[in-house]
This record gives C-alpha cells, sequence and structure tokens, in this order.
C-alpha cells in the first residue's frame, strides 16, 4: 500500500455495510501519525448554505454536503481562496481546508462568496491511528488519486460510480450494480 497523504480520495467499497459511507468518495484532508480526516464529497444535504447563514439570493446554489459522522452539528469548509482566507490548511495545489472564520463572515456579508470557489460540509470523516490502514487492508475502501478532481462542481450521485469506473480495477464491474443487490 502506498503511504496515505492529504489531497488523496477514499472510494468505499460496493457493499460497505456503514450507511455513513454507502457508496461515498471521502477527501483526505490530513493524515498523520495520530490519525486521518476527511470530508465525503458525494452527500448533499437538504440544507442550504441559506439555511445556516442568510445571505445573498446565490447563497441558495450551495447544498451543504454531509462531510461525515464526526461532529456533524458543526460546519467545515473547502476553498481555493488561501488569499482571502488566513491560517488554511493547505491540502493540495489549489485546495484549502478552513482558516480565519472572521475572515470568511466578512465574505459571506459581502456576498463574495461563491460555489465555484468554496464547499460547506456538516461534520467530517475521522479516523484514530492505524483504524484507516485496517480498514484498507479490509477491502473497504479504494484508494486513489485525487489530484485534477474540481471538488466545487463534481459532489452529485455519479461521482463515486464514475471514479470507481477509471480507477476501479477488478472493482469496475460494481459501479453499475444496485445499491440493493437483493431488489434487482
Amino acid at each position: 500500500m502506498e503511504p496515505l497523504k492529504a489531497g488523496q480520495l477514499l472510494l468505499s467499497a460496493p457493499f460497505l455495510d456503514d450507511a455513513n459511507f454507502d457508496r461515498s468518495v471521502v477527501l483526505l484532508t490530513s493524515y498523520d501519525h495520530l490519525g486521518a480526516t476527511g470530508f465525503i464529497l458525494n452527500k448533499p444535504s437538504a440544507l442550504k448554505l441559506f439555511d445556516l447563514y442568510p445571505g445573498p439570493e446565490h447563497f441558495e446554489d450551495f447544498t451543504i454536503q454531509y462531510g461525515g459522522p464526526v461532529s456533524d452539528d458543526n460546519l467545515y469548509f473547502l476553498h481555493k481562496r488561501p488569499d482571502l482566507i488566513p491560517n488554511a490548511f493547505s491540502i493540495s495545489k489549489n485546495l484549502f481546508w478552513g482558516g480565519d472564520t472572521k475572515a470568511l463572515n466578512a465574505l459571506l456579508d459581502q456576498g463574495e462568496v461563491f460555489d465555484h470557489e468554496f464547499t460547506f460540509f456538516m461534520g467530517y470523516s475521522g479516523w484514530s491511528p492505524g483504524q484507516l490502514e485496517n480498514e484498507i487492508s479490509e477491502n473497504s475502501w479504494l484508494v486513489v488519486d485525487g489530484s485534477g478532481l474540481e471538488i466545487f462542481s463534481n459532489s452529485g450521485d455519479q461521482l463515486w460510480r464514475n471514479l470507481l469506473l477509471k480507477y476501479g480495477g477488478p472493482n469496475k464491474i460494481w459501479a453499475h450494480a444496485p445499491q440493493n443487490p437483493l431488489l434487482n
């Protein structure tokens, strides 16, 4: 197994027995000796940014993603504007996690937050030291390169399927399988 690192994607196994991660694509945002953290990219919630932060009309364009089961009552964000959000954590060349929330709030107040530069999550996905490695060795996750994925426009239902087809090797056959094969 190649070393894990921020910026990689985790594709859940086709029949992973965990409702939180069923057919999920998780972007790893950090990985070190303390464990791993990431956000599910393809599980939109019913919430819109406007529901949490009333602002300009275009805030209704932002669907809040379900980022994972940890701290799912907290809002997190990814962006590509470190010039506007100081103290952001770099995930990859053009992708950043969090940063100065006062700067974000000012941008929100000014209507300067746009869906092609920011995405929001309720909760995150987390693993304790060794946990993710164990799950990977049990074939619960397929680890793939996340570079080049435009996460600000790729969070739909087909993301898991499309990535499985692109990277899945022998798992490609499962990309077209129904979610519950017993209903087929």
